[in-house]
C-alpha cells in the first residue's frame, strides 16, 4: 500500500529489456520491487536490500547495478536489461562468461 502524499508519486518513462515502459509510482520505489511486483520479472533476488551481495544485478544503460539500491527518481529515461532477457542482449554473452568463470 502507497503511504505517500500524491505530491511524492512521479510519472517515469523508461526502457525494460527493450520495451517502453511509462508509469506513475512514488519516487522512492525501489527498481527491485517494480521488477518483481510490477512486472513479474523475478530473477532479480531480494538478498540483502543494501547492494552488497549482488541477487538483484541489472544492466542500467550498460552497466552493472543492483536494482535494490536505484529508486524510481533515478530510473526515468534509463535502459534497464534485467536477467530474463540477457539471452537476447548483446551484453548477455560477457555477462554469462563471467559467471561461468565464477563458478
Amino acid at each position: 500500500m502507497n503511504t505517500l502524499p500524491p505530491a511524492h508519486r512521479i510519472y517515469i518513462r523508461f526502457r525494460l529489456n527493450g520495451v517502453e515502459r511509462a508509469l506513475e509510482v512514488s519516487a522512492t520505489t525501489r527498481l527491485l520491487d517494480l521488477l518483481r511486483e510490477r512486472f513479474g520479472l523475478m530473477a532479480a533476488k531480494p538478498g540483502c536490500r543494501i547492494g552488497r551481495c549482488g541477487a538483484c544485478q541489472v544492466l542500467f544503460n550498460g552497466a552493472a547495478l543492483n536494482a535494490c539500491l536505484l529508486r524510481a527518481w533515478q530510473i526515468d529515461g534509463a535502459d534497464i536489461i534485467s536477467a530474463e532477457a540477457l539471452g537476447d542482449a548483446a551484453e548477455g554473452r560477457a555477462v554469462r562468461a563471467a559467471m561461468v568463470e565464477e563458478v
